[in-house]
């Protein structure tokens, strides 16, 4: 394919596994599973799962959890995070349950990632503002290290290895794909320059704001030669028959969301 012809339009849907306290999780996420058969028979591509710690006044589900039991229902759709919030993790443990992930699937899960902007979830891990975008990078790179080297070093502040050998490895090769989310202009460069696809969060931005920020992202990709990225697109819908019935529909539940 050539760099001006457009990739084919995949679907996925975004399970957002969060439940209003006192309400029953169990159900709901039962509600989920059916989502996903649905969308599965209807020839839908993908599963993502996104991920909040401390989410009050929502229950809040794992997403690596989430992925592992929706896998006996996505017939040969993709599985993967959007995002995990990659500057709390300990990027052993992200990498060994990512790539079990991996391999429960016969090779279709993708890592998105994120930086992360609630202050709350920062706290409870300890992780000062100062140190978020350090810490998120030397993940970034130590969860591809772990999955594709022999032996892997490292003297990040937060996980020392020594020369360690890694057993436990994905199954695609060299790894599964990694996206990437972010808002801002420098951020969007850092994936373009890493190679990374980047997520658009269209549900987040106007209209305006989004061409200006799939420019920045594809004037960087042109800048260090990485032509043929994806461009997921994170996106809120609802089908009704009118815009103003979508919205009346809706609007309860988005408020709650957003406010919180």
């Amino acid at each position: 394919m050539s760099p001006t012809t457009p990739p084919p339009l995949q679907l996925g849907l975004l399970l957002c596994s969060q439940f209003p306290v006192g309400t029953d999780a169990a159900d709901g996420f039962e509600g989920q599973l059916d989502q996903v058969r649905l969308v599965r028979d209807s020839g839908f591509a993908s599963v993502f799962a996104s991920q909040h710690y401390l989410a009050h006044p929502f229950q809040y589900l794992h997403p690596l959890a989430v992925l592992a039991r929706v896998i006996p229902e996505l017939g040969d759709m993709r599985l993967g995070t959007a995002i995990t919030l990659l500057a709390l993790q300990n990027p052993v443990d992200l990498a060994e349950q990512t790539a079990t992930l991996d391999v429960l699937s016969g090779g279709r899960f993708t890592l998105g990632v994120g930086l992360g902007y609630r202050d709350v979830e920062f706290e409870a891990f300890g992780i000062g503002r100062e140190g978020r975008l350090r810490r998120f990078l030397d993940n970034l790179d130590l969860v591809r290290a772990l999955w594709t080297q022999e032996r892997v070093s490292s003297a990040a502040e937060h996980v020392r290895l020594d020369d360690v050998p890694i057993a436990l490895r994905p199954v695609q090769r060299p790894h599964p794909p990694v996206w990437l989310a972010a808002h801002t202009d420098a951020a969007i460069r850092r994936a373009a320059r890493r190679g990374l696809p980047w997520v658009a969060a269209a549900a987040h931005v106007d209209d305006d704001y989004l061409a200006h920020q799939v420019d920045v992202y594809r004037r960087a990709c042109r800048e260090y030669d990485h032509l043929d990225l994806d461009l997921p697109v994170l996106q809120e819908v609802y089908v009704a028959p009118t815009e103003e019935r979508a919205l009346e529909t809706v609007r309860s539940s988005l408020a709650v969301k957003y406010d919180a």
